[in-house]
């Protein structure tokens, strides 16, 4: 378990990706504004909405990158490189990246990985290389995922990366993002039973099952309208939501 230091400063690194995630969204609302005002559902967005000026978002994006760094006094130096990479990452990616195709969700996804970076660094525990992939390729599925939902039910989407990419090229991606996701958690479950770290095993492997599970029913529901907002197809569509609370039932189980 976490002692309190570690807890304190776990909890301090999740306040300084807050505040640069907020930062970054911030600045890719106030870059995508017109665009977003002609789609069905960003369009509610404060900025597109007319809710936030463009200068109170500066503000917000300047605000923000001012708290993050007071709040990085307090942790170590190693975290400050996965952090830098994570704010450089996502400001390009809001100013022109964001057009390229792959290279875009490549970053989307890079952003969970380095999260995770930064906790292990915080905690210092050796970082699982097959929990780092399957956190990427489960990020990549679902970024790829949003693209084909967004690309298959809003043809007339103003986000100018979509026409660069196709409907079966998108569904191929997911999909092999899928498997990749299935067979890294694999590839982890078979690290932790050979670790000789006590666990229990049966709730892991039946973890397994579960997201193999969760992928698949994942792939079957992707081209709905509501896959674009994976936050709202987890709770909404029963199947996904059933599977990821007895895949974290039995993921918790299992590390008791």
């Amino acid at each position: 378990m976490p002692s309190v230091s570690d807890t304190y400063r776990l909890l301090t690194a999740a306040l300084v990706l807050v505040a640069v995630s907020g930062a970054v969204y911030a600045i890719n609302d106030m870059v995508d504004v017109d665009s977003d005002r002609a789609h069905p559902v960003k369009k509610n967005r404060p900025l597109a909405a007319g809710e936030i000026s463009r200068f109170g978002a500066i503000a917000l994006a300047l605000s923000c990158v001012v708290v993050a760094t007071g709040i990085m006094q307090f942790l170590t130096l190693e975290v400050y490189l996965p952090i830098g990479i994570y704010l450089v990452m996502n400001v390009a990616y809001s100013v022109g990246v964001k057009e390229i195709p792959y290279l875009e969700a490549a970053i989307v996804a890079s952003g969970f990985g380095l999260r995770l970076l930064v906790g292990s660094e915080i905690l210092q525990i050796d970082l699982s290389q097959w929990l780092f992939w399957c956190v990427v390729f489960g990020s990549l599925m679902i970024v790829f995922g949003k693209r084909l939902s967004e690309a298959a039910n809003y043809p007339d989407s103003r986000r100018r990366v979509l026409a660069r990419y196709t409907l079966p090229g998108l569904g191929l991606l997911t999909r092999l993002a899928g498997l990749m996701l299935t067979a890294t958690y694999l590839g982890w479950f078979v690290e932790i039973a050979n670790s000789g770290i006590e666990r229990s095993m049966v709730p892991l492997l039946t973890s397994c099952f579960l997201m193999g599970g969760l992928v698949m029913r994942y792939l079957a529901v992707v081209r709905k309208p509501i896959s674009e907002s994976p936050e709202l197809l987890v709770v909404r569509d029963r199947g996904l939501f059933v599977l990821g609370i007895l895949w974290l039932a039995s993921f918790m189980l299992g590390h008791v």
